[in-house]
Order: structure tokens, then C-alpha cells, then sequence
């Protein structure tokens, strides 16, 4: 396995809530090739095929507020 950066660049401006606060939630999502980060490892299956797919499906639901 192998560290390999990734940029994601994001302008955003804190909306305020009723009681004076800062809060956001975000949701994202992306997808991923494994072999890119240097995890290769697979496995065969006795019915064909293999264990691992090369694609990673990333989901992020993230809720936050300032403290």
C-alpha cells in the first residue's frame, strides 16, 4: 500500500442557524481505482472471477457545526 495525494478543492461560505451558530452538512461522493493506491491483492473464486474489483466507491455524509 502506498500514500497518493489527492486534491479536492472546495469554496464555501458558513450559513448561520436560529440560535446564532455555524453548521453545514455536505454530502459527496467519488469513486476510486484501488491499483492507485498500490493495493493489489486479489484472490480467484472457484466459480470464475475474482474476489476484488478495481473500483472503490467513496460516500461521505458529513454534519458539522462550529464549536
Amino acid at each position: 500500500m502506498r500514500t497518493t495525494v489527492v486534491l479536492v478543492a472546495i469554496l464555501w461560505r458558513p450559513p448561520g442557524d436560529p440560535w446564532g451558530g455555524t453548521r453545514a452538512g455536505f454530502t459527496a461522493t467519488t469513486a476510486i481505482n484501488r491499483k492507485d493506491f498500490g493495493v493489489e491483492f486479489n484472490a480467484p473464486l472457484e466459480t470464475g472471477g475474482v474476489m476484488l474489483g478495481d473500483k472503490v466507491q467513496i460516500e461521505l455524509e458529513m454534519q458539522l457545526v462550529q464549536a
